[in-house]
């Protein structure tokens, strides 16, 4: 039997209560007997004993919290490669020689596409890169419908040897929704 320590007087040593919590955590006599037990120094009422309680007692809603904290973070901290505004694509657009890709499928790109953007959709991109070739030391602006599948094109241009690619940022539907040009 485990020995409980004396709140009262406090005469109760330690070390008593961990070798006979020990003791009968070696004897497979009664299973359901509590392994160990140290009231004294896990609920004293202290900072320490407080915070210690508290994670045992919520260990599993803290799992979650901090699983859903990752989960929520992760897109974030995954590199999607280099990101242009709209502002900053219209500035390039306008300033230099600028390829504009536009990664959609030929349906998507015929129901409206930025002005004097080239199509090849993302899954063929890896084939036809040298469709585009002269353009590898200008500047290349990835687009799609969301931003998603662009950032994919920026990896796929990369590995291509291409220097100055960027995504276009939230897109063909934030482009849209700013009320810049689309052409049909």
């Amino acid at each position: 039997m485990i020995k409980k320590a004396n709140k009262e007087n406090g005469n109760c040593e330690n070390s008593r209560v961990i070798s006979s919590a020990l003791r009968s955590f070696t004897s497979d006599q009664n299973e359901n007997q509590l392994l160990f037990y140290n009231e004294p120094l896990l609920n004293n009422h202290s900072y320490f004993g407080k915070t210690v309680n508290f994670i045992t007692d919520n260990l599993l809603l803290i799992s979650i919290a901090v699983v859903s904290g990752f989960a929520l973070l992760l897109p974030n901290l995954q590199r999607r490669g280099a990101r242009v505004s709209q502002l900053q694509a219209t500035q390039y657009m306008n300033q230099a020689k600028t390829l504009v890709l536009d990664v959609r499928s030929a349906e998507e790109f015929a129901s409206g596409h930025l002005p004097g953007a080239k199509n090849i959709p993302l899954d063929q991109l890896s084939g036809r890169v040298s469709e585009i070739e002269k353009s590898k030391n200008n500047v290349v602006i990835t687009v799609c419908q969301s931003g998603v599948r662009s950032a994919n094109a920026v990896s796929v241009l990369n590995k291509a040897g291409f220097t100055q690619v960027f995504s276009l940022d939230g897109g063909v539907a934030e482009w849209k929704a700013q009320s810049l040009p689309t052409v049909k």
